[in-house]
């Protein structure tokens, strides 16, 4: 119908957008507010924050909001309480906030999501499969945190530390207050938030790679090369062996340089296959989740 809108919301760490558009994909209504994570958040503060983001949202058809930190059902289900209780629509539905991202460029068939954490996910029909990822303790090959973490053990590990670029010691004096091993390990392990702190540090060595430096070239070249084998292995899982696919590349790993994502397109697991960088925003995949539900709802 013409007076139809779906409305979408992507929230993570640091920032909750929403969007309703229209049937025709006409903007109705855009929304911000700060980070909204079901793992790192107080209830209270995610709705604080889900109100400051839907003020003076109109009601809609449907509404799926796409979460960080949705984990299990449980938090699942208090994702839905929160969005019936602020979203007057006529369906609800709650996902984690990877989905909005798998949504977000119809035309990939795969995506692969590589920021701080990294995870591949392919969409068929109302369900998600993913695999990889598993957060900096487990892996999350391919991250920004992977490659911070790796140029760490490379350069402050070893009997004789490899040369570093100068750009390199001042990230580290940034990011941890000092360059020295000792002291760059006791904040690294007295931080609250490692993982942000070892993405931090990998667009310094993305660009010492590029420019020659030996340290950094396994530090890079290696997770990337981890996560091209897993995206190859999610693909002999999910696809038929003859069908090519379509893979999107978002996050900010790939944004580092150029360089980054044709090291990951050359790997042999992915011969043949398109690679590509999704421009559109994640919100616009919530919204496709909206639409979805509105017309399995009809």
């Amino acid at each position: 119908m013409a007076d139809e809108r779906f409305l979408g919301i992507d929230a993570g760490g640091t920032s909750t957008r929403a969007l309703v558009l229209d049937a025709a994909g006409a903007v109705v209504f855009r929304g911000d507010a700060a980070g909204a994570n079901f793992a790192s958040h107080s209830l209270d503060h995610i709705r604080t924050q889900l109100s400051a983001a839907l003020q003076g949202c109109p009601p809609v058809q449907a509404c799926v909001g796409c979460f960080a930190g949705i984990l299990t059902e449980a938090v699942r289900q208090q994702a839905m309480a929160l969005l019936r209780e602020l979203v007057q629509a006529e369906a609800y539905d709650a996902r984690p906030d990877f989905h909005a991202t798998v949504l977000a460029d119809p035309n990939a068939d795969i995506v692969v999501i590589a920021g701080t954490g990294a995870i591949v996910a392919s969409r068929h029909g109302q369900e998600v499969r993913k695999s990889g990822g598993g957060g900096y303790i487990l892996g999350d090959e391919g991250s920004g945190q992977s490659i911070g973490r790796r140029a760490l053990q490379a350069t402050l590990l070893p009997a004789r530390r490899p040369a570093v670029s100068e750009e390199f010691n001042q990230a580290l004096r940034d990011i941890w207050g000092s360059d020295e091993p000792a002291a760059v390990i006791q904040a690294l392990y007295a931080s609250k938030t490692p993982a942000a702190h070892l993405a931090q540090l990998a667009p310094t060595v993305v660009n010492d790679w590029v420019s020659g430096w030996d340290y950094a070239r396994d530090p890079v070249e290696k997770p990337v090369e981890c996560l091209a084998a897993e995206v190859g292995l999610h693909r002999e899982v999910h696809f038929s062996p003859s069908q090519k696919v379509r893979i999107g590349l978002a996050g900010g790993v790939w944004q580092m340089h150029p360089k980054v994502r044709e090291h990951f397109a050359q790997h042999p697991a992915l011969a043949h296959q398109e690679v590509f960088r999704i421009e559109a925003e994640p919100v616009r995949g919530a919204v496709r989740w909206a639409e979805a539900l509105a017309e399995a709802n009809q």
